[in-house]
């Protein structure tokens, strides 16, 4: 039985009311556009307002304008996100900020001509409910602008700048003397200093710029209070997990030190932290006695990456520096950390393939209260000695972390001590070692995502321990598991999230088990599986609530099935049906008419598709590009005249072109934002230009080389198409 119905009042009322306010096709009714505004300016009107508002900002977010922005948005609004936004100045924000003071969450990620230190240095003063900001990929961001945000912004919890590779490690040093403390301080009895800054998670993946001394600075602002941290796609060095630990950072300058090997270039990043220390953190050219550091720590840095002994370097240079005697105490014998445990490198090495230090957890100035942590795809050495450290100072929920860093001791470390663990999610290495893939089955059993995207060696043995009543997410991608992992996954009623692609182990047997069974999924991927179209059927009866349905490379997959799967599958989203040979338009015709909710169709390689489903995409395109090509000859007459930029090729007997100006279908793949057709042999570029030109850029569609379509070039004008 069909779930596919029509869509609905409010979704088609929505999109013709976000088309006129934008006056995309300059009907000339002005009037009726400005009643319409006036209208959504009323109290009573603020979720529509609010529902067109978001629908521009989702479709055509290059339209939104400083007065449609301000005019839509309803004072009550709690969340303001402007991806894209890229006509939205800062002037016309802050008057928005001001209107809309409930405002918890701010995401203005991508919108790099919003970086302006004015509107940052004031936001946390006008939103007092502001929880949660998203100022990520922006080139533009400075380290001013985040120390503004965390200055005046105390009930900030949660904080975004990814991908911003201007960004350094200062953005985080705010000149507070609380975080100056907290940095220098050496003892537990000196406690955490409280800074007023309350981030209880931060991402900072993917900035090129930052070190492990961002993650020192993030430590000291906010201490016990940071819950998660996402360092994944940096060169921020393993030391950083030490300060996430507890330790400040003197202890840890300190305690590196004390294992002098570890200035070695492997582990050159205490060069780094070490120069930074006197000039970021102490602010001053003085020596502290009582802490050890001084001027001579950037010879002592310099000299022991030539391997020289802590004691012979300070015998070569106290002549000519001015360092007390304290200090020089304190750099060679490490007085300030009574850490007997504390072996070298080459010694623990003789004994094993990995690094443990048994130091005294007292040394931790508070005790963390870190959840979460994604430390994957790190482009710099990682060094083992801290990991054990980390794993018994932390309880975690979640971890993202290179399977290369649980080897030996270190996953045994890991796996006694995370016994809170909820999700883990491993990153694939060139080399696997098998004994810490077995390891993996003694996690423990209250685990809800597991993702072992790629680890080849799992097999069976590994994964069907992990499986319990509380398993959610699953990914397996290009593992070695069989249909008996299958068939007891299919027991778990509660999965919602399954990837399963290229595991070339299962068979149709152990698919069809959970298919009929799992009935929660939103996500599952099959791609390049061993799947028959009664699976297909399986999962249109009892998967009704998938959002996101992978089916490429799957031989003999045929469109009575993907028709079934679109009148089944209400919440359909995201589709894959790419490669398979026997697809041909009356699946896409299917999926556009019946998945009103679809955002991305994916149909590269399927060679018996062909344009005509594609012409439904905009109203009455067909009809006026038979029009354009009956009257070639005329607009080839009209092209002569060369003393106009734009002409109209309309002549006087050509009325009827204004009873079908193309546009956006507001029934027909109304929600679509993007559709790939790489390797489409039967599809006309023409044709797809002019859809990504008359629904004005609000889908974006990927030809057959893989390319972005570029819109045709037109304007309107009076409810009139005027070409170049």
């Amino acid at each position: 039985m069909s779930k596919s119905e029509p869509s609905s009042l409010k979704s088609i009322a929505t999109i013709i009311c976000s088309e006129a306010i934008l006056n995309l096709y300059d009907d000339g009714k002005g009037d009726s556009r400005n009643y319409l505004i006036q209208t959504l300016l009323s109290d009573d009107y603020g979720d529509i307002a609010l529902s067109i508002l978001e629908r521009i900002i989702n479709f055509y977010p290059s339209f939104l304008t400083d007065e449609l922005l301000f005019t839509l948005i309803p004072e009550l609004c709690k969340k303001l996100r402007l991806g894209k936004c890229q006509q939205i100045t800062g002037c016309n924000l802050l008057k928005v900020v001001q209107k809309c003071q409930l405002l918890e969450i701010f995401d203005i990620g991508g919108c790099e001509q919003l970086m302006l230190p004015a509107l940052f240095s004031v936001l946390g003063g006008l939103l007092l409910n502001l929880t949660t900001v998203d100022i990520s990929d922006c080139r533009t961001i400075t380290d001013e602008i985040v120390q503004d945000l965390l200055k005046s912004s105390r009930s900030l919890n949660h904080l975004n700048v990814s991908n911003s590779d201007s960004l350094t490690d200062d953005a985080f040093l705010l000149d507070l003397e609380s975080q100056d403390m907290n940095l220098i301080i050496s003892q537990k009895e000196c406690g955490f200093k409280e800074t007023g800054v309350n981030i209880k998670t931060i991402n900072i993946s993917a900035c090129e710029n930052l070190t492990s001394l961002s993650v020192a600075y993030i430590c000291a602002l906010s201490g016990p209070n940071l819950h998660s941290i996402n360092m994944s796609y940096t060169k921020i060095s393993s030391i950083a997990l030490l300060y996430l630990s507890g330790y400040s950072l003197s202890l840890v300058v300190n305690l590196l030190l004390t294992t002098q090997q570890l200035y070695s270039p492997e582990c050159g990043v205490m060069s780094e932290l070490l120069v930074k220390l006197k000039h970021k953190c102490l602010g001053q050219r003085n020596c502290f006695s009582n802490e050890g550091f001084c001027d001579c720590l950037q010879k002592v840095q310099q000299k022991v990456m030539e391997n020289d002994s802590i004691d012979d370097i300070l015998d070569k240079n106290s002549t000519d520096d001015q360092c007390s005697s304290s200090c020089i105490k304190a750099l060679s014998q490490s007085d300030n950390i009574d850490c007997e445990n504390i072996r070298s490198i080459d010694e623990l090495n003789q004994e094993s393939s990995t690094v443990e230090i048994d130091c005294e957890l007292w040394l931790q100035y508070y005790v963390p209260y870190l959840k979460s942590i994604n430390y994957s795809v790190i482009r710099t050495n990682i060094s083992p000695i801290v990991f054990p450290v980390f794993f018994k100072s932390v309880k975690l929920f979640h971890l993202t972390i290179s399977i290369q860093c649980l080897q030996g001791e270190i996953a045994d470390i890991f796996i006694s001590t995370q016994t809170d663990l909820m999700e883990l999610c491993l990153t694939p290495e060139v080399e696997l070692i098998s004994d810490s893939v077995i390891k993996l089955a003694q996690l423990p059993l209250q685990l809800s995502k597991i993702d072992f995207t790629s680890l080849f060696m799992l097999s069976d043995v590994s994964i069907i321990p992990l499986i319990s009543e509380n398993l959610a997410i699953v990914k397996l991608s290009e593992c070695g598991i069989t249909d008996l992992t299958l068939k007891l996954l299919a027991k778990k009623s509660s999965l919602k999230w399954l990837d399963l692609s290229w595991c070339e182990e299962i068979t149709e047997t152990g698919i069809s088990c959970f298919t009929k069974s799992c009935g929660l999924l939103e996500y599952l991927n099959l791609r390049h599986c061993d799947v028959n179209n009664q699976i297909l059927y399986n999962i249109a009866e009892n998967c009704q609530l998938i959002k996101d349905l992978n089916l490429s490379c799957i031989e003999g997959l045929l469109d009575e099935a993907v028709i079934e799967i679109a009148d089944n599958l209400p919440f359909l989203e995201e589709i894959d049906i790419s490669w398979n040979s026997e697809i041909t338009d009356k699946s896409i015709v299917a999926l556009f008419t019946c998945s009103k909710n679809l955002r991305v169709g994916t149909f590269s390689g399927n060679k018996r598709i062909t344009s005509e489903p594609m012409y439904l995409l905009v109203t009455d395109l067909k009809n006026w590009m038979q029009s354009q090509h009956s009257k070639k000859f005329l607009r080839r007459q009209k092209k002569q005249l060369h003393d106009q930029e734009y002409f109209d090729y309309r002549s006087d007997d050509e009325e009827d072109i204004e009873n079908y100006l193309p546009r956006r279908s507001a029934i027909y793949g109304c929600n679509l934002k993007k559709i790939n057709l790489e390797y489409v042999d039967d599809m006309s570029d023409e044709l797809l230009a002019w859809i990504a030109a008359f629904t004005f850029s609000s889908l974006e569609i990927i030809d057959y080389y893989s390319e972005k379509i570029k819109p045709a070039k037109f304007r309107v004008e009076n409810h009139r198409l005027l070409m170049p």
